[in-house]
This record gives C-alpha cells, structure tokens and sequence, in this order.
C-alpha cells in the first residue's frame, strides 16, 4: 500500500509540474507596466528633511505578479513596496524614502526582483541634498524613461563628482570587496562586461570611478585602500580594451561610510553618456 502512494504522489508531482511548464510555453505570465518614470529627480532639497516619491506599475500579464524583493543600494533609502500577489489587471507600488542626511549629490538605485523575469528592474533616485544654511529649489520634474534591467548588483552609492552634473549617468554598478582586500572577484569581472561593451559600443561614453572603504580603521588607511580598489577596478577595464583617458579615477576612504559594512567596501561604476 505504501509503494502505491508513493507512485501516486510522483505521478501527481510530475503532472503538477508539467502543467506549469505548459502554462510558461504559452505565454502565461505576468507582465510589469510601469506607469510612472523608473527614474526619479528630487532636484535640491534641504539636508535633515526625508523625502519620498513612489514609483507605480500595474501587471498586464495573465498571471498574478509577486514582487520578492526590493533592495535599496544604501541604508540611506527606505523602501515600501505592495506585498501581497498583483492579480492581472491591478496596480502595485514601491515607495522609496531618502533621507537626505549627507551634503552632497546622490545617485541612489533600488533592485527590485519578481517572477516576472530572472533579470532584476532598477528604480532610481538622485538630487543633491544642500547644507542647512543653503536654500532648497523646487522638486525637479524628470522625463520619463523606460525601466532599466540589468544583471550587475547595485548597493550603496554616496555623493559623486560634482563634474557629473553636466552629463548624464546611464549606468550605476558597484564593485564589492572584502575587508581589507582590493581583488576583484570573478562576479565582479563579469558584471565589468556590461560597462566595457557600452564604453566600446559607444566612443562618447566615459566612467568615474569612486573607491570608497568602511569605517573599522584608520582613516589614512582606509583612504590608501579606496585607491587600490578603484585602480583595481581601473586596471581590469583597461585590461578589457578601453582606453585610460576614459576612465576618472576618485577616492574617498571611508567619509561616504553609511554603515554597511560590506556596502561601503566597494568602487562605485558610473556610466556617463
């Protein structure tokens, strides 16, 4: 008696399993439809005061969409997101709050990962945040974009160059590090691939990048081994066949630390088109 059930409960298994490839080779899945820009500009805001915008879509697809992840880059940026299944045809949100504590122009990413597809959509948010005896502008109303998926994985981003205003970033990809190391891991080498085969695709595009360290010692430290990681990463795209004169390097030790200790070892990638 016991053989059978077993037999039955493999055969039920493998009928379960067959209707759901079934209903993948049809076409049965859900779908994003974002009705709101996947980028958004807060412009200059006062530094202390949190700000918040929320991104909205809806699933066009047959299938209930479940979002299973969303991920901010930095502890700086709190986000809140629809939990519960997107039937077809209902809306969902993700709200995003930063709060805007550190001076200076940020450029933050939110990863968010559904079964809708393997590859990850990326929400951003940027502005510069003024000192508190500066005066703040309206909130700047952005064009809208299309979503931007991408396999590399962002974390925390902090203020950049301040010659980033004039141009366009298309692309943020981070590069972590282990404590104390500036070797880059093969993960890493991979996600490079995307960044060299735009910088190659494209004769106009250049990169900034910013090494930073975490706080767990000294600052003199910390700021030599930003430098070698962000000559490391440097190094490797040079390797893949960009030109040096492309590439800005920055360092930055462990002032852009937000606490995240394996956020803040990292080289921020930053794509200008």
């Amino acid at each position: 008696m016991k053989k059978v059930v077993f037999v039955l409960s493999i055969l039920f298994f493998a009928m379960t399993v067959n209707a759901q490839n079934l209903n993948l080779q049809s076409g049965d899945l859900p779908k994003f439809d974002w009705g709101s820009p996947t980028e958004h500009n807060f412009g200059k805001i006062a530094q202390g005061v949190p700000v918040t915008t929320t991104f909205e879509f809806q699933n066009t697809g047959t299938t209930e969409l479940i979002l299973s992840g969303v991920k901010p880059s930095c502890g700086c940026t709190t986000p809140d997101y629809t939990k519960e299944p997107i039937q077809p045809g209902k809306k969902g949100f993700i709200k995003a709050t930063f709060n805007a504590a550190s001076v200076g122009v940020f450029h933050k990413s939110i990863t968010v990962t559904s079964n809708v597809s393997e590859q990850p959509v990326v929400l951003t948010i940027k502005g510069e945040v003024l000192a508190k005896d500066e005066k703040a502008v309206a909130i700047v109303t952005p064009e809208p974009v299309k979503a931007q998926l991408v396999v590399e994985k962002p974390v925390s981003t902090t203020a950049v160059s301040s010659n980033v205003n004039t141009v366009k970033i298309s692309k943020t990809v981070n590069v972590l590090f282990a404590n104390g190391s500036s070797t880059i891991s093969a993960a890493d080498i991979k996600a490079l691939d995307g960044i060299v085969t735009e910088l190659k695709t494209n004769a106009n595009a250049s990169i900034i990048l910013n090494g930073y360290a975490s706080k767990t010692g000294k600052a003199s430290v910390n700021k030599k081994l930003s430098e070698k990681r962000a000559e490391a990463v440097k190094s490797q795209i040079v390797k893949s066949g960009v030109e040096a004169k492309r590439i800005t390097v920055a360092s930055y030790g462990d002032t852009g630390s937000t606490g995240d200790l394996e956020g803040d070892r990292r080289v921020e990638v930053l794509l200008l088109q």
